[in-house]
């Protein structure tokens, strides 16, 4: 069980390592294996696999924990806006630091994502498991 006041520093700590994630060089991505320089099919299939669950893991705990922490369902509804604002911003700017498409599988995947992590922090047996009460 966690208190409100742990959930809100990981989620701070947790959407910065999102933010400061989504923007390492390619290098370091491919070191991280959510990207690759390979030209088989197979390895690209794999990390492409990798990067989509990378995605989901990360937008869904983001938005998990931030409708833990929400006490409201305007504060819920607010903490998924948030989330996918969050996805769409950096997307956006990836494409205009680097070109290229803007990857709308991506946001897709965040969204999809955002959307399962604040259900399943609304849900009073998740809620009663993950949070503390006062």
């Amino acid at each position: 069980m966690f208190s409100r006041q742990f959930l809100i520093r990981f989620s701070v700590l947790w959407i910065v390592l999102i933010t400061v994630g989504s923007f390492l060089p390619t290098r370091a991505k491919v070191a991280l294996g959510t990207t690759t320089d390979s030209s088989s099919v197979v390895i690209q299939h794999r990390v492409r696999a990798e990067h989509r669950l990378a995605h989901f893991g990360a937008f869904g705990i983001a938005a998990l924990s931030l409708a833990l922490v929400a006490e409201t369902l305007s504060q819920r509804v607010g903490a998924l806006a948030g989330v996918l604002a969050l996805a769409l911003a950096i997307e956006l700017l990836q494409k205009a630091m680097h070109g290229g498409p803007v990857e709308y599988w991506d946001v897709r995947d965040d969204t999809l994502a955002a959307i399962a992590g604040s259900a399943l922090g609304t849900w009073q047996i998740v809620r009663a498991v993950l949070l503390r009460p006062y």
